[in-house]
């Protein structure tokens, strides 16, 4: 990729000094700002269509990329961006009450979470579909959910969750 700007621009830049010698020397007039921002606009153009595509992911981040986030105990936050994502909470010894985020943005996310976990969920929605798992949705606001086997005297999951211009559905398995 870096051959495709430096010929665009050297290209650019070719025309650009050729255009001005020919307004100082032979007083040609070009409107110069009018062609520079066509360029711009080429160049934009041009790198979106032809700009390498790529994926950045971890344990507990997706950008660009469809996958799975593993759930981990140490972890506080998990990100989806611009992504197709899932986190799965199955399986989890949760021995003191601890808070995890989850934030989907631009993105469709799910959380699915086992039905030995002990947790309690909130979530903030702000232009997007959040859809818990008793059914009830949000596009705007911020919704709160409990399961009925939920228990406030043992150690839970506090899971608050965050999605803007995206989908987000919680299941439980």
């Amino acid at each position: 990729m870096a051959t495709f700007h430096g010929l665009f621009w050297g290209i650019a830049l070719i025309i650009i000094g050729a255009g001005l010698l020919a307004r100082f020397a032979y007083q040609i007039h070009f409107p110069w700002f009018r062609i520079l921002l066509a360029f711009v606009f080429i160049y934009a153009g041009l790198w979106l269509l032809l700009r390498p595509r790529f994926e950045c992911s971890g344990t507990n981040f997706l950008l660009f990329s469809q996958g799975n986030l593993r759930f981990d105990t140490k972890q506080k936050d998990y990100t989806i961006l611009f992504a197709n994502g899932t986190l799965e909470i199955k399986d989890v010894d949760i021995p003191v009450t601890r808070a995890i985020e989850v934030n989907g943005i631009f993105s469709d996310s799910k959380i699915v979470i086992s039905k030995n976990v002990n947790f309690r969920l909130k979530a903030d929605a702000a232009f997007a579909g959040f859809y818990g798992p008793d059914g009830i949705s949000t596009s705007f606001g911020t919704q709160t959910y409990q399961p009925p086997w939920f228990d406030p005297q043992k150690p839970y999951l506090n899971i608050k969750t965050n999605v803007v211009f995206g989908n987000m559905r919680v299941f439980i398995d």
